[in-house]
């Protein structure tokens, strides 16, 4: 304990007989690090009602704990009544004091580590989710921070952009940032059920639904036919002719564009944050482009 920094000790708070507790506010540089959940906080929960909380819970000045919430919650579950010590820090320290606790007490992968980062750079001087954090830090100087690539960060960030979601199992642990990045190409349907396999502990289903989903995109539709390849030699009909003319004039302009695209890159490069943006955007256009061609053709063989 960095007893140089406790100032007080606060009253025990009785939790009482409906195993309820006065709720304590969490700090915003505490909460950019995961809560425990599942097997993990139980195994707290029963190691605190054996042998008691060892560890005290530390708070600042106005109350909010900025670090042991898992205890706290824990204790709660419990019914044990928390023991809680103020600290005596300023601002600028606060972060690294935070900081330096979790990373030496928790074993987070890199892809945890970069989603915790995107985090910590999006907090802002003054805004609600960030008060008491005195600067609002760069990428480059959160990934020093969590020791990441600031191109980590920027890839979790654009998957947060799209899915919110993903971001939060990146950060729990759940999901590595390439099949985050996967999953963040599909609908938003089609993500609502990986997440949802995900978030169930199913990884294998989710993986079966991401391949569904994948191979759903690069669908091509086959003619209703006995045999397919005689169907095929005979040539689309005059109504899929129709579509497949139709969907081709609505989108050529755009696909002449994009086949100019690396030519145009050549001579005007962008910066990596552009580049992926424009990754992600593309990404995303090739997949209504996709989805309105299909709908179309779906509709007119029907």
């Amino acid at each position: 304990m960095d007893g140089a920094l406790v100032v007080e000790t606060v009253p025990d708070i009785t939790i009482g007989d409906s195993g309820k507790s006065p709720a304590i506010a969490f700090h915003p540089v505490a909460n950019i690090f995961p809560l425990m959940e599942g097997h993990d906080f139980a195994s707290l929960v029963a190691d605190i009602t054996a042998h008691g909380l060892r560890e005290p819970i530390m708070t600042i000045r106005d109350g909010r704990i900025v670090d042991g919430r898992n205890r706290y919650r824990a204790c709660v579950t419990a019914g044990i009544e928390p023991r809680i010590e103020i600290l005596d820090i300023d601002d600028d320290r606060l972060l690294s004091w935070v900081l330096s606790r979790n990373l030496h007490r928790r074993h987070l992968t890199t892809a945890q580590r970069a989603a915790i980062a995107a985090d910590l750079a999006q907090l802002r001087q003054g805004g609600e989710q960030a008060a008491n954090l005195p600067i609002a830090l760069s990428q480059a100087k959160a990934a020093m921070m969590l020791k990441v690539s600031p191109r980590s960060i920027r890839s979790v960030r654009a998957i947060k952009d799209v899915a919110p979601e993903l971001h939060a199992l990146i950060k729990a642990g759940k999901l590595s940032t390439n099949l985050a990045m996967k999953i963040s190409g599909l609908t938003e349907d089609q993500r609502g059920v990986v997440i949802s396999r995900i978030e169930n502990g199913d990884m294998k289903g989710a993986r079966a639904e991401l391949h569904a989903g994948l191979k759903l995109r690069g669908e091509v539709r086959k003619p209703k036919s006995k045999t397919v390849s005689a169907a095929a030699n005979a040539g689309p009909t005059k109504s899929t002719k129709a579509v497949s003319n139709g969907v081709a004039a609505v989108y050529r302009p755009l696909l002449t564009q994009l086949e100019a695209l690396p030519g145009h890159l050549a001579s005007n490069p962008l910066d990596p944050d552009t580049a992926l943006s424009l990754s992600l955007a593309l990404r995303k256009a090739l997949v209504l482009v996709e989805h309105e061609s299909s709908c179309l053709t779906a509709v007119q063989i029907a």
